[in-house]
């Protein structure tokens, strides 16, 4: 089961994302409108833009910035988590002047900004920030997320009548194996198929996960807990009835509803993902441990920055045999 994780500390690489060596200070107040600020891009689905409002928020936790959101992004996120309070950028306070860049060259450039203050003695965050920038892409920082996973539970809470309809939908599935949520320590699983082949492979040079990566990481849960039971949510079910079968294995969620299928996978024990931020963001929202496919392709290396008990690398090959089986519960 899932213990205290503040002592994660993520890997310092030149493309990892540092904790800063100051403490924090307390932030620059949202309404004071002379401060630079950043704002945050909110394309991309519910998993980015969830992925996008936490990235933020981290900036202004770390650094004390002030920061701020599109209205596209409230309206969003405000219909399904219980509290976005990070201001809109209402023109009466954030300027529209400003800079385009990227979420990780801005962490760095906030994080040496950060050292070089505290040495002078005037870390402030306007001292560490002297204009207002748009970060355009889709960040999702893992090994910052993951550092910080219990503020992200925080930020990113569900409201209640959407984990209602979760625990619903985990029980009836649950019931098809006569099992209840009591009887058994629930792993929430993942499976992305039909809107990702041609990504990973132009990307990543990766084919889709097939049974075999599913199997082991079942297979890494069943010898390490007290009896697994496995809830699979997915945008191929049919794909998943037919080729993941098990005793202990159901298919849940819905197609259609992608906020239920997050909010499922949030509330497993435990967590087996697949390629992508949905399936990583549904893991790092829950509160144990969690599998990522691993092969010979190191190409898709977004886990590459985190150093955690909680995250377990688990082959996608058939050969795959992982030496230590001590208890997670």
């Amino acid at each position: 089961m899932a213990g205290d994780d503040d002592d994660d500390e993520p890997f310092i690489t030149a493309n990892c994302l540092p904790a800063p060596p100051f403490p924090p200070l307390p932030p620059t107040p949202l309404e004071d409108c002379g401060a630079p600020h950043v704002v945050m891009h909110d394309g991309g689905r519910l998993g980015n833009k969830m992925c996008q409002y936490l990235s933020l928020y981290l900036l202004r936790h770390l650094f004390g910035v002030r920061v701020s959101i599109t209205r596209g992004m409230q309206r969003s996120l405000g219909e399904v988590l219980s509290d976005v309070n990070l201001p809109v950028q209402d023109p009466t306070c954030f300027t529209r002047r400003t800079k385009r860049i990227k979420y990780h060259d801005l962490y760095h450039q906030l994080y040496v900004a950060g050292q070089r203050a505290t040495e002078r003695g005037e870390y402030t965050p306007k001292s560490i920030m002297y204009r207002s920038y748009y970060i355009y892409h889709h960040p999702c920082p893992r090994d910052s997320i993951l550092a910080n996973r219990k503020l992200a539970q925080r930020v990113l809470s569900f409201k209640g009548e959407v984990l209602e309809r979760a625990e619903h939908n985990i029980a009836k599935a649950l019931k098809k194996l006569h099992l209840t949520r009591r009887d058994v320590t629930l792993i929430t699983v993942h499976v992305r198929r039909k809107d990702y082949t041609r990504y990973i492979r132009k990307h990543y040079n990766l084919t889709q996960l097939d049974q075999v990566y599913f199997s082991n990481a079942f297979d890494f849960y069943r010898k390490r807990v007290h009896r697994a039971a496995f809830v699979v949510v997915s945008d191929d079910r049919r794909w998943c009835k037919k080729t993941l079968r098990g005793p202990d294995v159901v298919v849940g969620g819905s197609r259609k509803d992608a906020t239920l299928d997050l909010a499922i996978l949030t509330l497993g024990d435990h967590t087996i993902t697949s390629y992508g931020t949905f399936s990583f963001l549904g893991a790092a929202l829950s509160h144990g441990h969690l599998t990522h496919p691993i092969n010979a392709n190191h190409k898709y290396n977004h886990f590459q920055c985190v150093k955690s008990t909680y995250l377990h690398p688990v082959s996608r090959d058939r050969d795959y045999y992982y030496n230590d089986t001590g208890s997670l519960d």
